[in-house]
């Protein structure tokens, strides 16, 4: 007789990690998923819930003292697995086809049949968080919460997606149980770096063109911001880099490009060598070696602006009136900046 086949979401159904969902009216009006316990009580993803968190198999169980409430059963994504929702969208879609030929992990159906789940793990440690300190309404105690970096939440509009990553992210998942790739659940952190490689390729197609964009956007910050919300994650990648101190054109050109990334202190080398100081005065050549000496652990939007001027380090020079007025005035300082910029990219 053969071995009967493990469940690839046996590891999951095992943890005290489920909980019931009924239909309840959102703040909006609209229908949404609430959890609720298999006792019946309150019940959500923080950690004050956690005590009310069962198997898999006893969640299923407690739906039959329920009738007419409990719609399904769902859980909380642990640390070190993802969910990756995608909605709205057939599993013919062409689109939804590559998500499960690039992940290759266990899949299903979401729970309104016009949706595809996808569980699989990462590596938790090469995820940037921070700590966040928030103080308790009721008794005023400082609690600590790990924190996702802003820039790896992803939620892309232009194609109903959004992946949530155990751990730092709290999220809920309502399992349905319809395979559809009914493959284990695989480590898929490479397969994370390639979604987004594709991304930036959809948006870019060539390197040209992104390096054009990136020259041309005023305020670098607005457009990583759009670009995490069209699925690069840009910190992630970076992550993985073995050299410290990258800027994000590189991560991205490499995430994108597969071009090799120079550290900061690489591109400034370039800059010194290349002669490029020796047409200011001793004074502004001076000034622009601070710059950047600041550009090694700031990004380009700090460097570019004229506040950086009242760090200690100039003030010691000169204030920064009478810096800028050193390099002729306000506008030739402007003018300074973005050549400083296009030696900093320089290809």
């Amino acid at each position: 007789m053969p071995d009967k086949k493990t469940d690839p979401m046996q590891e999951l159904k095992g943890m005290r990690i489920w909980m019931l969902w009924e239909w309840a009216a959102g703040r909006d009006g609209k229908m949404t998923k609430k959890p609720f316990a298999a006792n019946g009580r309150t019940c959500g993803t923080d950690e004050k819930f956690s005590g009310r968190w069962v198997t898999y198999a006893e969640a299923v169980e407690a739906m039959k003292k329920f009738p007419g409430r409990a719609a399904g059963v769902g859980f909380k994504i642990p640390g070190g697995y993802f969910f990756l929702d995608v909605d709205d969208k057939a599993l013919e879609d062409p689109y939804v086809q590559m998500l499960l030929r690039r992940f290759a992990s266990h899949a299903e159906t979401s729970v309104s049949g016009n949706g595809t789940h996808i569980y699989g793990k990462y590596d938790l440690s090469q995820i940037p968080t921070y700590i966040k300190k928030e103080t308790d309404k009721k008794t005023g105690e400082i609690k600590e919460r790990l924190c996702l970096d802003r820039q790896f939440y992803m939620k892309n509009p232009h194609n109903d997606t959004e992946l949530y990553l155990g751990g730092v992210t709290n999220r809920f998942a309502a399992y349905t149980g319809n395979a559809v790739n009914d493959e284990p659940l695989k480590e898929c952190t490479q397969a994370i770096i390639d979604y987004s490689r594709s991304n930036l390729r959809r948006l870019y197609p060539y390197y040209e063109e992104f390096r054009k964009i990136w020259l041309a956007q005023k305020k670098k910050q607005e457009l990583l911001d759009q670009l995490v919300a069209d699925g690069v994650f840009i910190d992630f990648v970076r992550e993985t880099i073995p050299e410290s101190h990258v800027d994000d054109y590189d991560v991205l050109s490499y995430i994108g490009y597969e071009k090799q990334p120079l550290t900061k202190e690489e591109r400034i080398d370039r800059i010194l060598v290349s002669g490029y100081l020796d047409k200011f005065s001793k004074e502004n050549q001076g000034v622009i070696r601070l710059l950047l000496d600041a550009y090694r652990d700031r990004n380009i939007d700090e460097l570019t602006n004229m506040r950086i001027l009242n760090m200690p380090e100039f003030i010691q020079i000169n204030a920064p009136t009478a810096i800028v007025k050193g390099f002729g005035g306000k506008e030739k300082y402007m003018e300074m900046l973005s050549e400083i910029e296009k030696q900093i990219y320089v290809a």
